[in-house]
């Protein structure tokens, strides 16, 4: 089964992706996933496979934030990355960021 991706976009409609690779979204059309966003870049970020059976996301800064070892979302669970600082549990991931991605 394919992973899954559920990107919600601070305006707009929620989209499912399904993650088979490189995945990237933004403004712009050239990207896997458009997103209408006046926040969002023309390419805003990439959700890449990451070592063995790992994922990652990808700013347009080149930063990185990998999924902690043994993440695992069950169908039908949300799992919320927030860019700036916090505690991880098992639904919220904090990237640690200072500034927005």
């Amino acid at each position: 089964m394919a992973a899954k991706f559920r990107l919600r976009p601070l305006r707009g409609q929620t989209k499912t992706i399904d993650l088979g690779g490189m995945t990237s979204i933004g403004r712009g059309p050239e990207n896997s996933v458009t997103i209408l966003d006046e926040k969002a870049s023309r390419k805003h970020c990439v959700i890449e496979p990451y070592g063995d059976g790992g994922w990652a996301v990808r700013d347009s800064m080149r930063r990185r934030y990998r999924f902690p070892p043994g993440t695992v979302i069950e169908p039908g669970a949300v799992l919320t990355v927030h860019v700036g600082r916090g505690v991880d549990t098992p639904s919220d991931l904090y990237w640690g960021l200072d500034r927005p991605v």
